[in-house]
């Protein structure tokens, strides 16, 4: 009894990282998008990719709020923001993470886990 008792407990934990992870991958979708369009935004459309011109502070803090908004716990951070100019266009990469509280594997010395950074990446 013990045994299924901890088995499902880690089961119950982990199915809570896992639903913690999928939140993470929408934030960033979001964060990600929102950044694309202040990028879109400060360049104009036609204007090539000039990173004089970017003012990546502004898009960080776009991606920032926008994953506030969509973290329904307000606990994930945005973990890095990058613009960068390629031959194609512009790529945004937005990162997102959250350590999460175990509820039952404290009992065996867990108390948080981390499930797997979050990122988005989107091309202009």
């Amino acid at each position: 009894a013990v045994v299924l008792f901890v088995m499902a407990a880690f089961a119950v934990d982990l199915g809570n990282a896992y639903a913690i992870s999928r939140q993470l991958s929408v934030s960033a979708d979001a964060s990600a998008l929102s950044a694309a369009q202040k990028v879109n935004q400060l360049l104009g459309v036609g204007t090539p990719c000039d990173p004089a011109t970017l003012n990546v502070a502004s898009v960080t803090t776009v991606a920032t709020t926008t994953n506030a908004q969509n973290d329904r716990s307000g606990k994930s951070t945005v973990t890095s923001v990058q613009v960068t100019c390629t031959s194609h266009g512009v790529e945004v990469t937005v990162a997102n993470s959250r350590t999460v509280p175990t509820i039952f594997a404290g009992v065996v010395g867990i108390s948080t886990m981390s499930p797997p950074s979050s990122g988005a990446n989107i091309r202009l």
